[in-house]
């Protein structure tokens, strides 16, 4: 169920880039779903197979870069509509 939500929300955001949203904002929504999406694959990755120090630095590396890119994206969002 995880891995299905994670998978419509990269697709959700994708489906920005061919709307009516803004270039920039799609782009760096669709950045930090993808950020996200590759933080989550590699939780199980590293907890199950025990792998190196990198990996655990490239799961939290991911996951914040995501989430600054989907904040940034909805902040810019926002910004858009109450200027509007």
């Amino acid at each position: 169920a995880h891995a299905l939500t994670l998978t419509l929300m990269v697709a959700t955001i994708f489906s920005t880039l061919a709307g009516q949203a803004a270039l920039r904002l799609a782009l760096v929504a669709a950045a930090g779903a993808v950020l996200f999406y590759v933080s989550q694959a590699l939780l199980p990755w590293v907890r199950l197979r025990r792998a190196s120090r990198w990996a655990q630095s490239a799961t939290l590396v991911t996951y914040w870069a995501g989430q600054l890119c989907l904040v940034l994206a909805a902040r810019w969002g926002l910004g858009e509509k109450l200027v509007r």
